[in-house]
Formats: C-alpha cells, sequence, structure tokens
C-alpha cells in the first residue's frame, strides 16, 4: 500500500469455538458372539465438512469414558469456525471395545452456522438409536487470587499458604480440580503472581466456583476453609471480588481476592 492510502482492515473470517460435550440415555450394547448387553464405553468423533471441501475430515476425538449411559466428557473441544462456510460438524458416538470392533452407537451433523449463530453455542441432538447428545458453549477466563488474615495453624510461625480451585455444576454437584497454586511460605496475607487459567466455564449452567485454602504441612495438608461462588455472576460483573472464607476452625476475618485478568 502507497504512503497515504486508505488502509483496510480485514474482515476476521475464522473464529475459535470452545465446547465440551455430554450424552444421557445411552442404549446399552451387545457385544459379541454372547449376545450379552453391556453399559457402553463411549467416546465422541468429530469430523467437518464445508463448501471447500466436500470429504469428512476428522477435526477431534475424545477420550473413552468406562461404563457410562450418561457420559460427560470434561475436556474443552476447541475448533476453527469459518462463518458462510457451509460447515458441517458430524458426531459419531462410538463404544469402545478392546476385544472388537469398536461399535457406532449413533450419529447426527449439523450447521455449524446455525449452532453458532441461531442456537447460541448450545444444542441438543436425538441419537438415532436412542440417546441425546448435548453440546455446551465454554468460554476461556483467567483471574488471580490473595489471601488475607489466614489464622496460624503451625506453632511459632505463620500458615504455608496454597489454594485448590475447583468447579461443578450446583453448589453439590461432582467437584472437578482444575487449578492448584503454588505454595507460599510463612505468610498470614498471600497474593500469587501466577494467572489461573479456567477454560471450562460454560454459561448458563449454575455452574460454581470453589476455592480451598490449605497449609501445607509434612505429614497431612490442613484445610485453613474455602469459599463457593457462582460462576455466572462472577463473570459478568467483571471486577474485583472479596470473599470471607469460611474457616474450618474457629472464626476469623481472612478473606480472599479474585482479580479478574482480560484473556
Amino acid at each position: 500500500m502507497s504512503s497515504g492510502g486508505i488502509g483496510i482492515t480485514p474482515i476476521k473470517t475464522t473464529t475459535k469455538i470452545n465446547f465440551v460435550l455430554s450424552a444421557k440415555d445411552l442404549p446399552e450394547r451387545t457385544r459379541g458372539a454372547t449376545g450379552l448387553s453391556s453399559i457402553p464405553d463411549p467416546y465422541v468423533t468429530i469430523k467437518q465438512k464445508s463448501n471447500s471441501s466436500a470429504d469428512w475430515t476428522d477435526v477431534a476425538t475424545t477420550k473413552h469414558l468406562i461404563n457410562s449411559t450418561d457420559p460427560d466428557w470434561l475436556d474443552v473441544i476447541s475448533l476453527d469456525w469459518k462463518r458462510q462456510s457451509g460447515q458441517v460438524w458430524r458426531l459419531d458416538v462410538i463404544d469402545f471395545d478392546p476385544l472388537n470392533k469398536d461399535d457406532v452407537i449413533g450419529t447426527v451433523e449439523f450447521d455449524v452456522d446455525d449452532y453458532v449463530l441461531v442456537k447460541n453455542q448450545k444444542l441438543s441432538l436425538k441419537l438415532p438409536n436412542g440417546g441425546t447428545i448435548h453440546i455446551q458453549q465454554t468460554i476461556p477466563i483467567q483471574f488471580r487470587l490473595q489471601v488475607e488474615d489466614i489464622p496460624r495453624l503451625d506453632t511459632g510461625s505463620g500458615s504455608d499458604p496454597f489454594v485448590e480451585c475447583y468447579w461443578s455444576i450446583g453448589e453439590d454437584g461432582t467437584a472437578h480440580l482444575f487449578h492448584k497454586t503454588k505454595t507460599i511460605d510463612d505468610a498470614q496475607n498471600a497474593a500469587w503472581d501466577e494467572t489461573i487459567a479456567f477454560t471450562n466455564y460454560q454459561p448458563g449452567t449454575n455452574q460454581y466456583l470453589t476455592l480451598k485454602v490449605f497449609d501445607e504441612d509434612l505429614v497431612k495438608n490442613d484445610v485453613i476453609g474455602q469459599v463457593s461462588f457462582k460462576a455466572d455472576p462472577y463473570v459478568k460483573q467483571a471486577k474485583t471480588v472479596v470473599h470471607k472464607i469460611v474457616l474450618n476452625e474457629g472464626k476469623g476475618k481472612a478473606t480472599i481476592t479474585i482479580t479478574p485478568v482480560v484473556v
């Protein structure tokens, strides 16, 4: 471009789409010559095609889960979406068999433009032979942590705090660890300089974050306390928040500060 010309900003045509998969009520499978039914060990393969490539191309495969008719594949899948390219994704739900050929439980296809622009990246599809597969958007978020006024659990010295970070669907749902901070020695107040990345934030799913504060010990780590809070309000307000830590023993004014980091 010559000097003094008018610059044209190119239109971004490719966007990264992040999501997780789950399924409900998958049918039991008949294995081998015995004809006996068993609970599937399911996994999913994802293929895609578009206007520029009519052939199906493999783009992702989940892990296989053992004995599950209601599997939740927790690993986040990240794929490129090209708007108005005729992009279609095909999901094959497959039963893993260590001795024989894997069996296809069911297959669904959907238009990616429709999934993103109309369905708002949340989609449930019936499988032909029974069961439903769910595609749920995830959004990566990042934050940093700081604790203040944590109690001394060790005689003659301060605590050696570290934090374990968990997520769950519902406050009493299964807790999934996604980060553990380093330990800061002998500190009543501690600020971690590490940025914590949470890639599995699922908006609109009643997701909770739980932060458990520990005192590291040579024999057994002691629980100092924890906080739990809904993920949606925290993400929407997009500002630093301070929570009082619910202590495991006694009373105190210990707090934990969560500061968002722009991704």
